[in-house]
């Protein structure tokens, strides 16, 4: 006869462990391996398993989302990737979009993203604003302007400025992007300089042979200032990081690692002279060329300012002829600027004159086979006196240097600041310190008549 089944008893009741089981939900086994571990048997029926220790038939596996992918950040030209962690936007940034550098640090961030190292940012974006998240929205304001507060766009164009501006980021964000705009600070912007000073930046797809000249990256080093400081007024940056960086000196010629460029001085009219045949190889463009130049030389504007002159902005009504040109480089200062043109360039621009409307421009090139007539630009302007001095022999100048030469040659003959600054339609100081050569001819004279 078969042995009966085990009896537990749990006060005056006793029963199989099956039946135990069915009554309190608890697995046989487990009560069984309860009473072996030396558990009651009132406690080994009626405690519920824990289900948190209960087992699965799957192992847990941690769960690794895919890695963010590396993108370039339009306005600074960093790579860069975001993810959203912790509720929070956050953000690395890997070097130049493109670079040797980004592809390396973008590698390890995969690694440690993999491994799941990464937990956020160094900086969550959305809680202090980051270097190039600054550079962003100054280079767009830059571009775009504020409401016609600022910004380098004059009627409806770019200004040349904005190019500064760009390289002077560029060089910032090269090794200070990631940084919180309150980190940055005169040491970081000493080092940006030193990079300037040791970078030889490319030309024509080649490394160049010198580095920046040292009022280039005085130039770099103010924009960058200038852009804290516009950020202060938007409360994107601290005041006191803003005070911090200007009181940052310059680099001092003499002083400094940096190189120096030689000061522009007046182009003399003979190497001026030699370049009138070879300014084209079309006849008649080379002669609107020729007149062009003649027409600087007498009136010593700004290249600029020849180019865009329109029949329409020149007065004739007297025998001194007055051009008020439509738009110049100091007008958002409003500061008026005005030419006076003499006999000798009235007699070189009366024959272009003919003909025109007040709209049309004086300086164009005109029709040649099915080519329509063609404006001369800024850049043609100055690309074509270049090859001109190259194919004459001459030491080369430029169109710039035209505004030099009138003014050193107008106080060579009047001894007067006042008199060279107005000839070229700008400030005393400005025409002293930067457009009149050093001048002999007074202290020669007062040396002849008094020492």
């Amino acid at each position: 006869m078969p042995n009966p089944p085990k009896l537990y008893t749990v006060g005056a009741e006793s029963l199989t462990l099956k039946e135990w089981s069915k009554r309190h939900g608890v697995p046989v086994t487990t009560i069984n391996a309860r009473i072996k571990l030396g558990w009651s048997v009132a406690d080994a029926v009626s405690t519920k398993p824990d289900r948190r220790f209960r087992p699965t038939s799957k192992p847990a596996v941690a769960s690794v989302r895919p890695c963010p992918r590396m993108k370039p950040h339009k306005a600074t030209g960093q790579a860069h990737c975001e993810w959203q962690m912790g509720n929070k936007r956050n953000v690395r940034y890997f070097g130049k979009w493109g670079s040797e550098e980004a592809q390396q640090a973008y590698a390890r961030f995969q690694l440690e993203w993999a491994t799941q190292l990464v937990k956020k940012s160094p900086v969550p974006l959305g809680e202090t604003l980051l270097v190039c998240e600054l550079a962003e929205q100054w280079l767009e304001y830059c571009e775009q302007g504020d409401d016609g507060e600022g910004g380098y766009r004059k009627h409806g164009k770019l200004t040349s400025e904005i190019h500064a501006q760009r390289a002077a980021v560029a060089y910032l964000l090269e090794s200070h992007s990631g940084l919180t705009v309150d980190e940055f600070g005169p040491d970081q912007l000493r080092a940006v300089r030193r990079a300037m000073i040791e970078a030889r930046p490319k030309r024509n797809g080649k490394p160049a042979s010198q580095g920046l000249a040292r009022s280039t990256i005085n130039g770099y080093q103010s924009r960058i200032v200038h852009m804290f400081g516009w950020g202060v007024g938007r409360k994107l940056v601290p005041a006191n990081v803003w005070h911090e960086l200007k009181a940052v000196g310059r680099l001092i010629k003499g002083k400094s690692q940096a190189r120096e460029t030689p000061k522009k001085t007046a182009a003399p009219w003979a190497n001026v002279e030699a370049v009138f045949p070879h300014l084209h190889q079309n006849e008649a463009c080379r002669a609107v060329l020729e007149a062009l130049v003649r027409v600087h030389w007498w009136l010593g504007g700004r290249p600029e300012d020849l180019v865009s002159m329109r029949a329409g902005d020149l007065d004739r009504t007297e025998d001194v002829w007055r051009y008020v040109p439509d738009t110049h480089k100091n007008e958002h200062r409003e500061q008026e600027l005005e030419y006076f043109i003499g006999p000798k360039a009235q007699a070189i621009l009366a024959p272009l004159l003919e003909g025109k409307s007040a709209t049309d421009l004086v300086f164009i090139y005109p029709a040649v086979g099915s080519d329509p007539p063609t404006p001369i630009r800024r850049g043609t302007y100055g690309n074509r006196v270049k090859d001109a001095c190259k194919r004459a022999g001459v030491k080369p100048w430029t169109p710039h240097q035209l505004r030099h030469s009138r003014a050193t040659e107008v106080m060579r003959i009047y001894e007067s600041n006042s008199a060279a600054a107005a000839v070229i339609g700008d400030s005393e100081e400005v025409a002293r310190t930067i457009y009149v050569d050093p001048q002999s001819a007074v202290r020669k004279r007062i040396a002849r008549e008094t020492g």
